[in-house]
C-alpha cells in the first residue's frame, strides 16, 4: 500500500482517504481529486473490510475515555472557580474592616456592609453634618 497525493495520475482501483474516510472508485486510470495535502491509499475492498471493524472498535473503546477526560477537566475547572471565589470573599472580609466596636469591647461582624454606600456606583453618599446651634 502506497500513499498517493491528490492531483496524481493513478491506475484503476479503489482509493481510500484515511483523513476524512472518503472512498474514490477509479473505473479507468485518471487523476485523484484534491491537492497535494490530501492523501489516498490504494487498497482492495477485502483489505478495507478487515480494517474498518478495527477502526470502529478503537473508536468505541476510546470515546468513553475522552468523555471521562472532559468530565474530569470540567469538574476541576468548576472546583477551581469555586475555590477562587471563596478566596476572593475571604480576602474582602479580612481587608474591608468587617468588624465594628460596639459599647466597650464587644465587636459585631458586619462583613464590610455599608448601609450608606451607593450601590454599584463606587461613590459613597455624604453624611449629613450635625448642625447644632451654639
Amino acid at each position: 500500500m502506497f500513499i498517493y497525493n491528490g492531483g496524481t495520475a493513478v491506475a484503476k482501483g479503489m482509493y481510500w482517504s484515511p483523513m476524512d474516510g472518503g472512498r474514490i472508485d477509479m473505473r479507468d486510470s485518471g487523476i485523484l481529486p484534491g491537492d497535494k495535502s490530501s492523501g489516498y491509499l490504494r487498497m482492495s475492498p477485502v483489505i478495507l473490510l478487515f480494517i474498518a471493524p478495527f477502526l470502529g472498535v478503537t473508536f468505541v473503546f476510546f470515546l468513553p475515555l475522552f468523555g471521562m477526560g472532559v468530565l474530569i477537566a470540567l469538574c476541576l475547572l468548576l472546583a477551581g472557580g469555586a475555590l477562587s471565589g471563596v478566596a476572593a470573599t475571604a480576602m474582602r472580609v479580612c481587608y474591608s474592616g468587617g468588624t465594628k466596636h460596639v459599647s466597650g469591647s464587644r465587636r459585631i461582624f458586619t462583613g464590610g456592609y455599608r448601609p450608606l454606600g451607593a450601590a454599584f456606583t463606587g461613590t459613597v453618599k455624604s453624611k449629613k453634618k450635625n448642625s447644632r446651634v451654639k
